[in-house]
């Protein structure tokens, strides 16, 4: 039999491009659609957003004269309440109506305080309200990864860290605890994700003592994987676990745990500062 060998390693080749782009799903745009050259305001809402008149805008500072920009000198934090919308995300018994979108921007929003009490100057991708309009907004009522992703993207010139918020789940209600991800497969700049991570983990953990360990890992998520600044995703507990569940409809416990969260960014930055 006359076996063509090119042929052989071109279909090897093709079975490897369609088994990745299954395996990372939604991960399969390439990063290269998200060099937006698009600067939006500093508040969120479709109609707050429209694009400047430039070719490239990704090393550009806001102008500091629009009260709605953002400051050139400024540490500027972005945070991603997970999910919103018509996606509400996670639910749990242990929560009823309380789903993982309301979380998500209860925390941000206390995540934003703590962080400008710190004074930095921060942007959130949603309000809870208003979709922000992007390059490749789709103009229906979710705010999908690749959105956000080209959210952040658009100010990747402003922002110095992108922190995404989430809720976990589990088939099984004993497992619980705060795990924080991080993506280090591209250089994304002179900041190392993984030190931000474990800056945030060290204190979640000093400030939660009875809690389970937090973890941090390297792992591939979209919005850690294809934002171009330093990047975390934080499942802040199981809403699957009864005791998590509880805890993070609690507001005192959200001012709490946010706080660490911006110790924790704070800390880092603190001794290696993006600007």
């Amino acid at each position: 039999m006359n076996i063509n060998k090119s042929k052989i390693k071109f279909s090897a080749l093709a079975a490897s491009i369609i088994l990745s782009s299954i395996i990372l799903s939604s991960c399969a745009v390439s990063s290269e659609n998200y060099e937006t050259g698009f600067m939006p305001d500093v508040g969120v809402g479709r109609e707050a957003f429209a694009p400047v008149q430039s070719d490239d805008t990704s090393d550009q500072k806001a102008d500091s004269s629009n009260p709605q920009a953002i400051p050139s000198n400024s540490m500027v934090i972005c945070i991603d309440p997970g999910h919103g919308f018509e996606d509400g995300g996670a639910q749990s018994d242990f929560l009823g109506e309380y789903l993982e979108k309301d979380i998500t921007l209860d925390v941000s929003k206390k995540l934003k305080n703590q962080l400008e009490m710190l004074g930095y100057t921060v942007i959130l991708t949603h309000d809870g309200e208003t979709i922000p309009k992007t390059p490749i907004d789709d103009s229906n009522d979710k705010f999908n990864p690749q959105e956000r992703v080209s959210f952040a993207n658009s100010v990747a010139g402003n922002i110095d860290y992108f922190v995404s918020l989430h809720c976990n789940s589990y088939d099984s209600s004993a497992t619980s605890g705060t795990r924080i991800y991080y993506y280090e497969g591209n250089a994304k700049s002179t900041n190392n994700d993984a030190a931000i991570a474990e800056s945030i983990r060290g204190k979640i953990e000093t400030d939660f003592p009875d809690s389970v360990k937090p973890t941090s890992e390297n792992e591939v998520f979209y919005v850690v994987k294809y934002t171009h600044v330093p990047a975390s995703l934080i499942e802040i507990g199981f809403m699957t676990n009864e005791q998590d569940a509880a805890n993070m409809k609690d507001s005192d416990w959200q001012v709490k745990f946010a706080k660490s969260i911006a110790d924790g960014i704070d800390s880092y930055f603190k001794e290696n500062p993006a600007k």
